[in-house]
């Protein structure tokens, strides 16, 4: 749902699907979770007008509070919490009548196979992303070392190409 190597002073756009819009997850805070770092974001909004559509009833806003935990390098979620995201329908000054309340939570067996997937995605990324990479500098070295070698073959024997 993010990207590589996140940041803290950066919001990213999440869709909310009760909110028929992307909204902005903040970085609030980085914990540590079975060893591993992992950066926790929130959203955060209130009466947040959502975009019309044919049928509804009348205009329809959105409180949402939504805790994301993410793996900061390989952007990995690996837990949401959202007890709190509320659809309301605006009839008259101030009057709110709520039309759709969202709680979802992973289950603790979701959360471990994240952290799992998390942890194989930050040791394939600095797998490929520096070892790799490096090693692969050796046998580019020998490639030019031998293409070398078979140019100057001719050379070498005293006959022309």
């Amino acid at each position: 749902a993010f990207p590589f190597g996140m940041k803290k002073d950066t919001a990213y756009p999440m869709w909310v699907s009760a909110a028929r819009q992307p909204l902005d997850a903040k970085y609030m805070s980085t914990e540590t979770i079975h060893g591993l770092e992992i950066f926790v974001l929130k959203i955060d909004v209130a009466n947040l007008e959502m975009p019309a559509q044919e049928d509804d009833s009348g205009p329809l806003v959105v409180d949402s509070q939504i805790t994301i935990r993410a793996e900061p390098h390989s952007g990995r979620v690996v837990d949401v919490e959202d007890h709190a995201t509320t659809v309301s329908l605006i009839s008259g000054v101030d009057i709110k009548s709520t039309v759709f309340v969202s709680d979802i939570e992973y289950t603790q067996e979701t959360v471990d196979t994240q952290l799992k997937k998390a942890r194989d995605d930050v040791e394939e990324l600095r797998y490929f992303g520096t070892s790799l990479p490096r090693l692969n500098i050796i046998p580019g070295i020998l490639f030019i070392l031998l293409g070398a070698f078979i140019h100057q073959l001719p050379r070498m024997r005293g006959t022309r190409p």
